[in-house]
C-alpha cells in the first residue's frame, strides 16, 4: 500500500486497520531518507489518527514524531 492510499483511507476504516496503517507509515518512514520525507509529509497531511484502544494504557503514536524519534535514536547508536 502506498502512502497516498493510506492518506485517502485511514480515517474511514476500522479501528484496527487505522492502527495498522499508522504503524505501516512509520515503518516506511524509517526505511531511508527519501521515504522518510514522503512518510513525514503524508503524516502531516493525515493529522492525528484516532484509535480506540479500549481500557488499556496504549496510545496511538503520531507518525511524524515517531519517525523522527526513531531515526534520532538510530543515529545516536551509530556514533
Amino acid at each position: 500500500m502506498q502512502t497516498h492510499q493510506i492518506e485517502a483511507n485511514i480515517h474511514q476504516l476500522k479501528n484496527c486497520t487505522r492502527e495498522t496503517m499508522n504503524m505501516a507509515l512509520i515503518a516506511v518512514g524509517i526505511r531511508n531518507s527519501n521515504l522518510e520525507k514522503l512518510a513525514t509529509a503524508a503524516a502531516g497531511r493525515i493529522g492525528k489518527v484516532e484509535v480506540d484502544h479500549g481500557d488499556t494504557s496504549c496510545k496511538t503514536p503520531d507518525a511524524a514524531a515517531y519517525i523522527k524519534k526513531t531515526l534520532d535514536r538510530k543515529s545516536k547508536k551509530r556514533r
